[in-house]
């Protein structure tokens, strides 16, 4: 089985365009999740006052992140209309030579890049959260629940689609 990969990329907003960025990012996710079916998860963050955006993505493996670059190395870089400068990468997992060629180009120089490539364990859970079997979440109850636990795992169970 292979490693995961992961990214995240923190850019600085540039001052007045957040708003542009939100429609931005809008159309960006609608055509990452139609074009990459691989992709895991894909999110943006902003802080508070709306002057930091924060990418998170999380691949099956880095094939996976070379052809998102490849696929959207055109639309990322529209982004940076909105953004200012990239402050900081991060990837855990192996990346191509391309693929770090590619985002060191997308982010200019100066900006700290720092790999992690030593996967040392872990796991990823597939299907969303809220929506496991309802089975399951029976069978994790303790034997003699008490009413707060009782509770709280019915509280969790999604709602029956039958």
């Amino acid at each position: 089985m292979s490693e995961p990969f992961i990214f995240i990329g923190t850019h600085s907003i540039r001052e007045g365009k957040l708003q542009n960025l939100k429609q931005y990012e809008q159309e960006l996710v609608a055509l990452v999740e139609a074009n990459e079916p691989r992709l895991i998860a894909f999110h943006i963050f902003v802080n508070e006052d709306g002057t930091q955006a924060t990418t998170i993505q999380v691949h099956p493996d880095a094939a996976s992140m070379a052809f998102h670059m490849q696929a959207l190395g055109q639309k990322i870089s529209e982004a940076y209309a909105f953004l200012e400068r990239t402050e900081r990468i991060e990837v855990y997992g192996t990346p191509s030579d391309q693929v770090l060629e590619m985002m060191r180009q997308l982010a200019g120089s100066g900006v700290p890049l720092s790999v992690k490539v030593n996967h040392l364990g872990g796991f990823t859970r597939h299907g969303l959260a809220g929506q496991q079997d309802p089975a399951i979440l029976r069978a994790a109850r303790p034997a003699q629940p008490d009413r707060t636990t009782a509770a709280s795992y019915d509280a969790v169970q999604p709602p029956d689609r039958g």
